[in-house]
This record gives structure tokens, C-alpha cells and sequence, in this order.
């Protein structure tokens, strides 16, 4: 039985980019994923918010490109924030010690006021 797909939905928020991301993210959905948001990340100040509230399943390979995202990002004075992560993969996040390197917000609500303070002179 073939893996349920990934949606990737992409909307604007003020000068802030929205990435809603429902259902799994593995080997097979990985580089959807990839050709959405690096383009996003090389651009200077991006800001941009990964919701994450219907992601059912995210595997090491997607935990690594975020985390690679993230960095790229801020190397160009941006930010990407995961928001609305489900327990269970906050959780793993955790554990891989992930969390005090990508920004989460436990809301994309709270995520996109994050970003719109911190982009205020």
C-alpha cells in the first residue's frame, strides 16, 4: 500500500511566507518538500512559518532538512519557525535535541506574531 501523499499548501501572512504541510514527510515525499522551501530560505530576510498542525509523521530526512533549512535562513538574517507540531512529533523533536536549534511555536497564529515582532526595527 503506497505512503498517503504530502500536501503542501503556500500562502502569504504579511511579509511572511505560510508553508501548511498535511500528512507525511519521508523518503518519498522528501524532495516536494526540498523544492518548496529552499527557494524560500536563499532569499535575504525571509521569513517564513512551516505549520505543521497536519503532519501525521515526519522521518529523520525531514527532521535534517529543516534543521538545514533553519540554518539557512538565518545565515541570510531570515527565520523559519515550525509551528503547531502534534505532541508526539514536538516530542521527537525534543529528543533530538532539535528544539534549541529550529524555532517552534505551538501556533501558526503565534508563529506569524513571532516573526512580525522581531522584524520591527
Amino acid at each position: 500500500m503506497p505512503a498517503p501523499p504530502l500536501n503542501i499548501q503556500t500562502a502569504r501572512s504579511g511579509d511572511a511566507v505560510v508553508i501548511k504541510l498535511d500528512g507525511i514527510v519521508d523518503a518519498s515525499t522528501i524532495d516536494a518538500l526540498r523544492r518548496t522551501l529552499e527557494p524560500l530560505c536563499a532569499q535575504s530576510a525571509a521569513r517564513i512559518v512551516v505549520d505543521g498542525s497536519l503532519l501525521t509523521y515526519i522521518n529523520s530526512l525531514g527532521f535534517g532538512l529543516l534543521f538545514k533549512l533553519s540554518q539557512s535562513c538565518r545565515a541570510l538574517q531570515g527565520r523559519l519557525v515550525v509551528a503547531g507540531l502534534q505532541d508526539k512529533l514536538r516530542v521527537v523533536f525534543k529528543i533530538l535535541g532539535l528544539e534549541k536549534l529550529i524555532q517552534f511555536a505551538p501556533t501558526c497564529t503565534e508563529a506569524l506574531a513571532s516573526l512580525a515582532a522581531n522584524s520591527k526595527p
